[in-house]
């Protein structure tokens, strides 16, 4: 009997509750995981999946890679998932509940760098003590105008033997700086993730004031940062992120908002999940339910996550790489949303965001492929994982494209779509008079008080790409029209002017 006639009834009422979500691409383990989770929480069904996923890509992505076409170099399995929801919705609750293993890990890893920190002040101690006798030696030899040489050796040899100063790793960042960050992923192939579940934290920290470490780190590259006190490397390194961040901080954040995000290349980087509320039918009935720790799914769930994690750190440095088995599937299906992205078609505005399926769809393969595989030599992923894992990567993307934006953001996109378009008209080349925005700009704009909003906003969101100049008016003392202009076109026709 198949999986969907034995779980028929549970697929149906996660259907009907959350109509497009396919629940058929997942393991069945998992999806049994989930309702589980679902009837203890009643959070909804999509954000849970998306924070399993989250915890199997922390897990695995020290240990796997995954090669999506022959030769080609092998690539992270690590996913950057956003999920909007609203306060109520038990975000705090699930993570709580799934990201357990990798607290108890960030204790002890802790407990680690304690017992190093504690070993380096006594050697760093010692060093210094040694060094000053070096340094008196030495001083005493140049003094009494005898042979330095045997002692300027010694010295140079103590000062290369300097104690290291030991890196506190986390393998989970929730509440963190970018600067803490990225110095705790100094090193060779380190693995560590983003988990937040009140993002609206994360934005204080200015995590997201540079997108392209991000963008970095997501592909798996290597990273050089120059700091006033030092500079140091990330080599390889592997990383998840799971942001979880009400739609009201969303809309009203600039470092978060859709604009910047998108502009930076980030957004399409995301898997972006945004589900309908469950709140007013999360109904409780007196069900006693058993520990989570005595639930075999739920064994099953952290034990894999703890048996990917070891793996990852006992690999010596050289990750198993997942291959794709019938790499044609892949490529037809990449192929499939290539043709969306052309004007007029379902991806046409979101290219971005279709321009990073087929490598985010690897990823997806390579993740249900560990949940489902029978055997843990099994390195192939077979061309059902890697369609079920598009399936969810389609769900993802419409989610992505429904993203909810400000009004004045809209309106500010609008204006600037408008501009573009009529950039190069001879009698709009030196910038655009506000009075002519109202006069001839887009329709909808065609309010002062509207128009002004959506002129700031641009302002706000592209300070380095635009400008408003006041000019003098014929009467002394009064100013003339205004005009909104690119920077370039500041440049070019204005700068003379003073």
């Amino acid at each position: 009997m198949s999986r969907r006639h034995r779980l028929h009834g549970r697929i149906y009422s996660a259907r009907m509750q959350w109509p497009g979500f396919p629940v058929d691409a997942l393991p069945e383990w998992l999806y049994q995981l989930a309702m589980l989770l679902y009837e203890r929480t009643k959070a909804p069904f999509p954000m849970i999946i998306s924070l399993l996923l989250t915890a199997i890509s922390l897990a695995a992505q020290g240990g796997y890679d995954v090669r999506g076409r022959k030769n080609s170099s092998p690539g992270p399995v690590s996913l950057y998932i956003l999920i909007l929801a609203s306060s109520g919705e038990r975000k705090s609750t699930l993570d709580r509940m799934i990201m357990r293993v990798f607290r108890e890990e960030n204790r002890r890893l802790l407990e680690l760098y304690e017992q190093d920190r504690l070993r380096y002040q006594v050697e760093i101690e010692i060093w210094k003590a040694e060094k000053k006798a070096f340094e008196t030696a030495l001083k005493r030899a140049i003094k009494d105008g005898g042979d330095t040489e045997d002692c300027r050796g010694a010295l140079e040899a103590h000062l290369y033997n300097k104690p290291v100063a030991p890196v506190k790793r986390q393998v989970l960042y929730e509440d963190t700086t970018e600067r803490a960050l990225l110095e705790g992923l100094q090193g060779r192939g380190i693995s560590a993730g983003l988990i937040s579940d009140e993002a609206g934290n994360v934005l204080k920290k200015n995590l997201f004031s540079n997108p392209a470490n991000l963008n970095t780190l997501w592909g798996g590259r290597d990273c050089y940062l120059n700091r006033m006190d030092g500079s140091f490397a990330i080599e390889d390194p592997r990383f998840t992120v799971s942001l979880q961040i009400q739609p009201e901080l969303w809309l009203h954040s600039p470092k978060l908002a859709n604009h910047f995000i998108r502009e930076s290349g980030l957004i399409a980087r995301f898997l972006v999940c945004h589900p309908e509320s469950t709140q007013g039918t999360r109904f409780e009935d007196n069900t006693e339910r058993p520990p989570l720790s005595s639930i075999p799914e739920w064994l099953a769930f952290e034990t894999l996550l703890e048996k990917l994690l070891r793996e990852g750190q006992h690999n010596g440095g050289k990750r198993k790489v997942l291959n794709i088995l019938e790499q044609a599937h892949l490529t037809n299906l990449c192929n499939m949303t290539e043709g969306e992205l052309n004007e007029g078609f379902s991806l046409d505005g979101f290219q971005d965001v279709g321009s990073k399926i087929g490598e985010n769809v690897q990823r997806l393969a390579a993740l249900l492929h560990l949940c489902s595989r029978k055997s843990e030599d099994d390195m192939s992923i077979l061309p059902d994982c890697v369609e079920n894992a598009f399936d969810l990567c389609a769900w993802y993307i419409n989610q992505s494209m429904a993203l909810p934006e400000a009004p004045e953001v809209n309106d500010a996109h609008m204006l600037l779509k408008w501009m573009d378009e009529h950039c190069n008209e001879e009698r709009w080349y030196r910038g655009f008079p506000t009075s002519d925005l109202l006069t001839y700009g887009p329709n909808a704009l065609r309010d002062n008080g509207r128009m002004r909003r959506a002129m700031f906003k641009l302002l706000e969101l592209y300070p380095d790409r635009f400008r408003l100049i006041e000019t003098q008016g014929r009467t002394p003392g009064r100013s003339g029209p205004k005009y909104f202009v690119s920077h370039e076109r500041f440049m070019e026709c204005w700068n003379n002017q003073g």
